[in-house]
Parts: C-alpha cells; structure tokens; sequence
C-alpha cells in the first residue's frame, strides 16, 4: 500500500512510518522543517517539505497516495499505537 503522513518526521507520525515502511508499504509524507529531512534520510522514508496550509502542495501528495492520515489528531487516544 501506498501511504501519505502528515507531520511524517514529527514525534507522532515517524514511528509508524518506520513500521509501514518495514512491512513494505510505500511512505511518503509532509514535513514542515528542513532539518527533518536528515532524519527521514537517515530511515530511507520519502518526504515531502511543506506546510499543511499549502492545500495544493497536500492535494498532489494525497492524490497519489491510497491512505492519507494525520496522526497529530490521533494524540494519545485508544488508536495512537494500533501498527504496533
């Protein structure tokens, strides 16, 4: 599956990324600071730099995905961790 992270290199999104990425799921993802990149490199996890306010830079990364999540909206509730 092909799957698209909003805040991919934040301390929410990047785990799961990881996980997915190591079950052999493609990832891309949003990030809103350059020096996240070293980190997504450094995991070989794709990422996009921008910011979620710019919907048309979202939309063409949406669209090319078949799951899109946010997991900032998932804090610490009862689906924070189901790729465990």
């Amino acid at each position: 599956m092909k799957a698209f992270t909003i805040g991919i290199a934040g301390a929410i999104g990047f785990r799961p990324a990881e996980v997915l990425k190591g079950r052999g799921n493609a990832i891309d993802g949003l990030y809103r600071r350059s020096e996240q990149q070293e980190r997504l490199t450094k995991a070989a996890v794709k990422g996009t730099l921008g910011d979620i306010a710019s919907i048309r830079e979202q939309a063409r990364s949406c669209n090319r995905s078949k799951a899109t999540w946010y997991p900032a909206v998932l804090g610490d509730g009862p689906h924070a961790f189901a790729l465990r």
